[in-house]
């Protein structure tokens, strides 16, 4: 875990993480969404976003006017899905090149994908004290920019950086928010937070066993790793 203090002259911060004990994927050239070498994820169909902010299947045969499609397919696109949406998911990453930084804004519910490359230094702008950014991918090298603490109104607070993990305890991304826990704001109780502090409790004591999720499953699927997509 990395905690990183903030003063208010702080401009920007490369982390890179360098873990000598996990085998990165091999690097790829080749942005072509047809890319025979890479790992395909799906997710397609009526998906809405939940209470807690996860994407689940949307069996409803009402009707539903103007619903839109959200396609993630290639490097730079990015939709923000409101809580409560219901919407047609078309999303395909290929993992040998691509991965997702997924935003969640506490305050509303809302999430925002977007496709980042792997293998890149990616910004990471915190903007507001509910901000809670993830990256699905340990490949990436993250360059975090505060902007919440720039402003002198507003009370500063630590940004922290949690290693999330595969159901084997092997690194596969990471967790980047404010260090609100326990301070009594609207920000505190988060389950995203809990799941992956959990994560790295249990995998600190050798379990590799995975923990259930706030979808009350499992969430070692790769739809859940790369999108929120609850397991089946």
């Amino acid at each position: 875990m990395k905690v990183l203090n903030n003063g208010t002259n702080m401009k920007s911060i490369i982390i890179t993480i360098l873990l000598a004990t996990l085998i990165g994927c091999g690097s790829s050239k080749d942005t072509s969404r047809n890319n025979q070498n890479g790992d395909i994820i799906e997710v397609t169909g009526k998906m809405s976003v939940d209470e807690n902010s996860n994407l689940v299947d949307n069996n409803s045969s009402k009707a539903v006017a103007g619903i839109r499609t959200i396609s993630l397919h290639d490097i730079g696109d990015k939709y923000t899905i409101k809580k409560g949406e219901i919407f047609n998911a078309d999303f395909r990453i290929n993992e040998a090149f691509q991965t997702i930084e997924t935003r969640i804004d506490q305050s509303t519910g809302d999430i925002t994908f977007s496709v980042i490359a792997k293998e890149s230094v990616h910004k990471v702008e915190m903007n507001n004290l509910c901000d809670l950014v993830t990256i699905s991918s340990k490949d990436v090298r993250i360059e975090v920019v505060d902007n919440y603490n720039k402003d002198k109104n507003n009370k500063p607070y630590k940004i922290i950086i949690v290693p999330t993990f595969d159901d084997k305890c092997y690194v596969d991304g990471y967790m980047v928010r404010f260090d609100t826990e326990g301070r009594g704001n609207k920000c505190s109780d988060n389950k995203l937070v809990k799941l992956a502090e959990s994560e790295l409790d249990n995998c600190q004591k050798g379990s590799p066993k995975g923990p259930t999720g706030p979808c009350g499953r499992k969430t070692n699927c790769r739809q859940w790793r790369m999108f929120r997509k609850c397991c089946p």
